[in-house]
């Protein structure tokens, strides 16, 4: 009962940050931490890890194994390959599910250091598990959320319609707009920063990166022009 009642809690948790995002941060900010940050990257890693692992056993391994024809055909690789194609690919489904929540969380904090860092330089007042807390809430539905509507997209252009095609490929641009969206407002509810600052400490480290970026690259083009360069 327990658990029902963690996982029906969740999901309401995630509904509310999509369909009523402002109202939902500011009541969550008074209850933010790491820990809790953490715990939803988990369970959306764990989702997706257990929905891959799922998909590989239903769909994949069976046509793995129907195109060897058991595993048993002469015409096929040999059944020791065959076998340990299977079990390989096994072993790595389950592994998803370990791997995915632990990438996502340590993801999850990395990248929200250096946003906080960015938004406290532009006057940003909350602390760094209030920002982490509040990006796990939209993040963790989101990225779940995101892979359905691609399969969906895959399914609707399969039909062949230009309308439904076209349809099927704009459901998940408006989705990373939202998500875009949710972003700056997590920013802005957990810092008090106006718009303007909160999209603007979004932008800050995308911009210092793509300056190191093509630095790096002008740099290493420049030193290859004059180390081959004829003397």
């Amino acid at each position: 009962m327990e658990l029902k009642k963690e996982v029906k809690g969740t999901f309401e948790l995630w509904i509310s940050v999509l369909k009523k995002p402002k109202e939902t941060f500011k009541k969550e900010k008074k209850n933010a931490s790491v820990k809790k940050a953490i715990l939803e990257m988990v369970k959306a890693g764990f989702i997706i890890g257990l929905a891959i692992c799922l998909f590989s056993m239903l769909v994949l391994f069976p046509d793995y194994y129907s195109k060897h024809e058991g595993c048993s055909s002469p015409k096929s690789i040999s059944e020791k390959d065959c076998y340990s194609g299977l079990y390989g690919g096994l072993i790595l489904s389950f592994g998803i599910i370990i791997v995915l929540p632990l990438l996502f969380a340590i993801s999850l904090l990395a990248i929200q250091f250096i946003y906080w860092v960015s938004a406290k330089m532009l006057g940003g007042k909350g602390g760094y598990g209030e920002q982490a807390y509040l990006m796990s809430l939209h993040q963790a539905p989101f990225m779940p959320l995101l892979i359905l509507l691609c399969i969906l997209m895959v399914m609707l252009m399969g039909i062949g319609s230009r309308t439904i095609s076209t349809i099927a490929s704009i459901l998940p641009i408006v989705a990373l707009y939202y998500s875009f969206y949710l972003f700056v407002l997590a920013l802005k509810t957990t810092h008090e920063l106006s718009t303007g600052r909160a999209i603007l400490a979004w932008l800050l480290p995308v911009i210092i990166t793509t300056v190191l970026f093509v630095t790096f690259l002008l740099c290493g083009f420049l030193y290859a022009i004059m180390t081959f360069s004829p003397q």
